[in-house]
């Protein structure tokens, strides 16, 4: 029996690519997204009215994504552009506070303020000129508020003209938008509170004065309960000072009984960054390890800290944990995995840590997992490449759910990568790529689907407000087992002969958009013939499955 099968170049294990819906191509969308009570709230501007960037809304239709408010009355718009907020956009500079949003924006006159939105233009309001005057937040150099929530008030840092930027807070009303204190004396620049976490029911946050410099410290939200916690590096330099003036991000992460971050351990140059915890207290603020560099990603997963860190060592993994000791300060030793430094590449699913990861070889590249051993850390999904790394990064995933997202830079053709969103349940058959779209980072769910502002690159540059159905999974993570089919020859000018495994399974077989060309059910076990004389060259994918079986391979056509 014979099945000829017309089919594209597929260079990729298994997935099943599935096509992303446009909701609205009739805007530029801004690299942010949020849900509000039911109705999704971002920016961006209609294609007709240029850099006009304002607040919009969107229920998920075309007809219902349109502008909230013209902020700034004029095609000048009110929001900065995505090249001055950059990869700022994780650390709370918009905010969900009281069930209204709170934003940066600038009508004109009263510069750039904090504004909040409960989704219409009636409740789209500036919360109080701070600082008046046409300059706001840009003055005297740009700095982001940091919006935390604590204690029932938003926490931020501002400036209001007097005093530099220093620690406010707000209950929502002008009246109750106050300075909390008045940390630095110099008026101009002042505290510069940045980075703010809540931690063992106290806010902490880097900040600075004239005689500490950048160091931690920490707050219960009252001007007297505002103080430093420990002056790590004496001097005006200080522990969170990037050696030239001015401050670092120390990648606060509250894991277990700790506060991890990074810092110098002195004011020697060059300048490095070691790994410290803290319990709140001076004693209790400590290094961990100082031979670890290059220190990012760090992780929470059951009160056991994760981060890659590279200590000298190439042939180490780059993925270390912490229990929050010295000794507890260790390499997760893995043969046949290590940890990549990309930027927002950990993220804890499920109370189990994913990871952007690669074969100590550079054979595979892609998502990898850990449950903190060396021997139960691998890769789940590999990635082709052209040129670039493939690499994974900002994960995302609703509250208990079976699956989550994540970007994936990985090959789009022979002679390009792009960035991809990809969908998983944490295992390699559970893996789903959705293919033609390149999409921002921010992403945000709405009634199941998930939606994100990017561009359609099949074609013509096509940008816009997109939206993915997940895939609903057929069985969980821990429950497919997948095999290699045995097949050849390998590559192949006339029949590729598949062995099936056992009888009534299922053949499929999937062009280069993932959608499914030709199906065979109900096979004998056997020897099974796909002819491919007709087949352009290229390379496919055939999948056998039955039940919680699956058998995968590639078949790669040379021609005739």
């Amino acid at each position: 029996m014979k099945k000829i099968f017309t089919i594209a170049c597929l260079l990729m294990s298994y997935a099943v690519y599935s096509q992303v819906t446009p909701v609205n191509t009739n805007i530029y969308p801004y690299d942010y997204i949020v849900n509000l009570n039911g109705t999704l709230l971002f920016f961006a501007t209609s294609k007709a009215e240029g850099n006009n960037y304002e607040l919009w809304r969107s229920d998920g239709t075309e007809a219902g994504t349109m502008q909230v408010k013209d902020i700034n009355g004029n095609l000048n718009g009110s929001i900065l552009s995505n090249t001055e907020f950059g990869m700022a956009y994780n650390d709370r500079n918009f905010v969900i506070y009281n069930n209204e949003f709170y934003f940066i924006a600038t009508d004109g006159p009263h510069g750039l303020e904090i504004w909040k939105s409960d989704g219409t233009a009636a409740g789209t309001m500036m919360l109080k000129d701070i600082y008046p005057g046409p300059s706001g937040f840009e003055s005297p150099s740009f700095n982001f508020p940091y919006f935390t929530e604590f204690n029932g008030k938003l926490f931020f840092a501002a400036n209001d003209n007097v005093h530099g930027f220093e620690l406010w807070s707000t209950d929502g009303t002008e009246a109750g938008t106050q300075m909390v204190k008045n940390i630095s004396a110099d008026e101009i620049y002042g505290s510069n509170p940045e980075h703010l976490i809540v931690f063992n029911n106290m806010l902490y946050f880097a900040a600075r004065d004239d005689v500490y410099g950048y160091e931690l410290y920490k707050s219960d939200g009252t001007a007297a309960g505002t103080q430093i916690v420990k002056d790590i590096v004496p001097g005006i330099n200080g522990a969170l000072n990037n050696g030239y003036a001015s401050s670092i991000d120390p990648k606060f992460t509250v894991s277990g009984d700790y506060l991890y971050f990074i810092g110098r351990i002195d004011a020697s140059l060059p300048v490095t960054f070691d790994l410290f915890r803290t319990d709140g207290t001076d004693a209790g603020t400590i290094t961990l390890n100082n031979e670890l560099n290059d220190i990012t990603n760090l992780c929470d997963v059951n009160g056991t800290m994760y981060c890659y860190a590279f200590d000298g060592n190439f042939d180490h993994s780059g993925l270390w944990k912490s229990d929050g000791t010295p000794g507890g300060t260790v390499l997760v030793n893995a043969a046949d995995v290590m940890a990549s430094s990309v930027a927002h590449g950990f993220y804890n699913f499920n109370d189990k840590l994913f990871f952007s990861g690669f074969a100590p070889d550079f054979s595979a590249f892609g998502l990898a997992t850990t449950d903190g051993s060396g021997a139960g850390t691998n890769m789940v999904y590999e990635f082709e490449s052209v040129g670039s790394i493939p690499e994974v990064h900002d994960f995302n995933s609703e509250a208990g759910s079976d699956y989550f997202f994540y970007h994936a830079l990985t090959k789009i053709s022979d002679f390009a990568m792009s960035i991809r969103m990809v969908q998983t349940n944490g295992s390699n058959a559970g893996t789903k790529i959705f293919s033609g779209v390149q999409p921002f980072r921010s992403t945000e769910f709405l009634d199941g689907d998930l939606y994100f502002g990017g561009i359609d690159s099949t074609d013509e540059e096509v940008w816009g407000l997109y939206k993915i159905a997940p895939v609903v999974f057929e069985v969980g993570i821990e429950n497919y087992s997948t095999y290699t089919l045995s097949a050849g020859p390998n590559p192949v000018t006339n029949q590729f002969i598949v062995s099936i495994p056992f009888a009534d399974g299922t053949l499929s077989v999937y062009d280069m958009t993932g959608r499914e060309v030709n199906t065979v059910t109900a096979l004998p076990a056997g020897a099974f013939a796909i002819d491919v004389v007709n087949l352009m060259q290229g390379c496919y994918v055939v999948k056998w499955e039955k039940a919680e079986m699956i058998y995968q391979t590639r078949m790669v056509v040379t021609g005739n």
